[in-house]
């Protein structure tokens, strides 16, 4: 998982104080950690809309369709995929 770590303390943290002030004044600090998942939903959206380009285009090379290759580099345009996102090198790239 792609992601940073993220601290908050409780209570907050007031201008001039840390989590020591805190344990000075007999308040115990809570760190909670937290992943943040940097993949948005886009980017999810468009490995998978990659994915099943990758998919499509192997039954056509496999199936030695020109015409479905076609389509799919069409529609890879129309998605704004670049032909190299889903074709790999062991796969033909001609249509």
């Amino acid at each position: 998982m792609d992601g940073s770590v993220l601290i908050v303390t409780n209570p907050p943290s007031m201008p001039g104080s840390s989590p020591m002030d805190c344990s000075a004044q007999g308040i115990t600090p809570t760190v909670v950690l937290v992943l943040i998942d940097r993949m948005t939903g886009t980017d999810r959206q468009r490995q998978t809309l990659i994915e099943s380009l990758r998919v499509r285009f192997a039954k056509a090379v496999a199936d030695n369709d020109a015409e479905a290759k076609a389509a799919l580099f069409k529609e890879a345009v129309y998605l704004g995929i670049q032909p190299d996102d889903f074709t790999g090198p062991d796969l033909d790239q001609t249509a």
